[in-house]
């Protein structure tokens, strides 16, 4: 009986050992192809900027409103504004100062004041509650002479979700 048992104890090592050199290999050149999953925001978002008229150039005071901003969200959310990275020097979220179209000496310092309870969150001012609308301010950062230029100022709107 032990003899039987060594026997196939050889036969079933013996076996295992050619299996695993017929084990199969990848010859020649490996494929591979991605794709995006594209996972679209459930409702719209939009943003629209009133600018304050006849704004002429001069002294201004600190909090001085030149445009008004809102955010209109579909869904009823949590919404998200902030000043457009890259458009500006950027300061603590709600400030930016820019530069004129004309001339790059021009500068305007802006505070961006939302009217609505919100909170301050990973470079996002965020309303506090989830709306419809959400509603802002841009005003003058800071007393100061503007000079007479185009500024253009630019913000960027989203839906949050926690």
């Amino acid at each position: 009986m032990k003899i039987y048992y060594k026997i196939f104890t050889i036969i079933l090592a013996t076996t295992s050992l050619s299996v695993m050199a017929k084990t199969p290999r990848p010859i020649g050149e490996v494929v591979t192809k991605s794709a995006d999953l594209v996972f679209k925001s459930p409702g719209e978002i939009s943003i629209s900027i009133t600018t304050s008229k006849d704004l002429k150039a001069g002294k201004f005071t600190d909090k001085t409103r030149v445009a008004d901003y809102r955010i209109i969200s579909s869904m009823g959310s949590w919404s998200g504004v902030r000043f457009t990275p890259g458009t500006g020097e950027i300061d603590n979220i709600t400030k930016i100062k820019i530069m004129g179209k004309n001339d790059s000496k021009h500068k305007l310092s802006l505070l961006l004041e939302p009217l609505d309870a919100h909170i301050k969150a990973n470079d996002w001012i965020i309303s506090r509650d989830e709306k419809h609308f959400f509603d802002g301010r841009i005003n003058i950062n800071g007393d100061q002479i503007v000079q007479s230029d185009i500024y253009t100022v630019s913000i960027d709107a989203s839906n949050f979700t926690s």
